[in-house]
């Protein structure tokens, strides 16, 4: 048996052996004797199931020879609880029969969906045998609508992808391993209530980070109306719910803030779930925003996420990390870097240090998306005091990209249709002029001129008296 399964690794000498009948005379003996230990050995059983999984690549006819035998029942009852070696196998011979053969799609469907999948999935709790799970699930539904929407639907369905998502988070894969399930995730998140379902399914941080940013992709690959509506309460409560709660872990987790920013590929625990779930919101925000036909009369996803208090949540995070810095690429400023907001009466309890780069810009490019032509989140805005929020993050900071441009855009949807907020920019004055350090080490220092603008003056660097001479600059 050892000599056959190498002989099938090559595809010459395999064709050769489908000829023989080796694929259905494989599966016969397994049906057979598989459970008998007196006439099959742990070995012979492990042997046999490699042939199986060897002769049925790329070879159609293995394929066929193996559906009149019944692969899918036999190997099923082959499994043996204590033995994760032999379920990895099985799981490979399942995923190549699958693999563009209708008839063997059908077959592993039926026998295996959904009961056969909970228990394999939820007794081995093995990172490849999960990874492996979702590859042969996704070759059964890609091209099955009906089997989508009963995966997607159906309690045992989210139970089983549950189940695939909690292992193959909790391990580190490269990008092929996770390619399937990704795959797999972004088609069923396109059926109406799953993403949020299988959030709540899913009980550790990594599984929701995977899910949430599946999903997340899903609609930045789309970038047009989705085929489902997002018009969900739960999931506008689920987004600002658990934004809230990570936001807030972050800041009672003890990161050493004197490191530079982290990109988002290095973080872990709840900063990397704030960071796919402000890429998820900022996503939903952008598809709704960018949907020319909505009707004025049928609530859509901003207008529920309105109702959550979402845009309070966004303007204290924003209102914790303080004015932009332009000098400093660190996640923590000092009072000697820069000036905050007095916050002595705030109950915010939002991290005061950029999680990752980008962090801010994706807090004000959702508000400019929420902003958007709706006189509700301008008016809230407004009553929060988060146009001078916006206002005061139009400039440009290290570690936040594209920060002053989402800022300018924000205050032009601010403006579009809202008469009072144009009045009240404009009710606006200049009351003092920021310090940098790093100017005053050159000697400048920017101050308030006469004429109410700012304006640099220069200073000697020993005696920080005025030099005369220079005189004022208007900028």
């Amino acid at each position: 048996m050892k000599r056959l399964v190498q002989h099938a690794k090559q595809e010459s000498t395999r064709t050769a052996l489908v000829h023989a009948g080796a694929a259905e005379w494989t599966t016969t003996w397994l049906r057979r004797f598989g459970n008998d230990e007196r006439k099959a050995s742990e070995d012979a059983k492990l042997d046999a199931l490699r042939l199986l999984r060897n002769l049925c690549v790329d070879n159609e006819g293995a394929k066929r020879e193996m559906r009149r035998a019944g692969v899918a029942q036999v190997v099923c009852d082959a499994l043996e609880p204590t033995r994760v070696d032999q379920c990895k196998v099985v799981m490979q011979v399942l995923c190549n029969y699958t693999l563009e053969f209708q008839e063997g799609q059908e077959e592993v469907w039926n026998v295996w969906f959904p009961l056969a999948f909970q228990n394999v999935l939820e007794g081995y709790k093995d990172a490849h045998v999960s990874a492996m799970a979702a590859r042969t699930i996704l070759h059964c539904v890609k091209e099955n609508r009906a089997w989508t929407e009963k995966l997607a639907n159906s309690q045992s369905g989210r139970r089983v992808m549950a189940a695939i998502v909690q292992v193959t988070s909790e391990n580190s894969f490269d990008g092929r391993e996770c390619e399937s399930l990704e795959e797999l995730l972004k088609l069923l998140c396109l059926e109406h209530g799953f993403y949020t379902a299988l959030f709540h399914m899913v009980e550790y941080p990594p599984g929701k980070v995977q899910v949430t940013s599946a999903f997340s992709r899903c609609l930045a690959e789309k970038r047009e109306r989705t085929t489902f509506s997002l018009a969900s309460y739960e999931l506008a409560k689920l987004i600002r719910e658990n934004l809230d709660l990570a936001a807030r872990a972050c800041t009672q987790e003890q990161i050493n803030q004197t490191e530079s920013l982290r990109n988002p590929e290095e973080l872990n625990g709840m900063p990397l779930l704030v960071y796919h779930l402000l890429g998820l919101l900022r996503e939903v925000t952008q598809v709704e925003a960018c949907y020319e036909n909505r009707s004025t009369q049928k609530a859509d996803i901003l207008d529920q996420l309105y109702d959550t208090g979402i845009l309070k949540v966004l303007v204290e995070m924003l209102v914790s990390l303080g004015v932009p810095n332009p000098f400093k690429l660190q996640k923590g400023y000092s009072e000697e870097q820069t000036k905050k907001p007095d916050t002595s009466e705030s109950t915010s309890v939002f991290p005061s240090f950029h999680l990752y780069i980008g962090y801010r810009t994706d807090i004000v490019a959702t508000l400019a998306n929420m902003c958007f032509r709706r006189p509700c989140c301008q008016d809230e805005l407004l009553a929060l005091g988060g146009v001078e929020v916006v206002l005061s993050n139009c400039q440009v900071e290290s570690g936040s990209p594209l920060l002053r441009e989402w800022s300018l855009v924000c205050i032009r949807n601010l403006c579009e249709q809202s008469e009072p907020i144009r009045q009240h920019i404009a009710s606006l004055q200049l009351l003092d002029a920021e310090r940098h350090p790093e100017l005053e080490g050159l000697g400048l220092r920017v101050e308030i001129g006469s004429n109410g603008k700012p304006a640099i003056r220069h200073y000697d660097a020993l005696t920080q008296k005025p030099l005369e001479q220079h005189g004022w600059k208007v900028e």
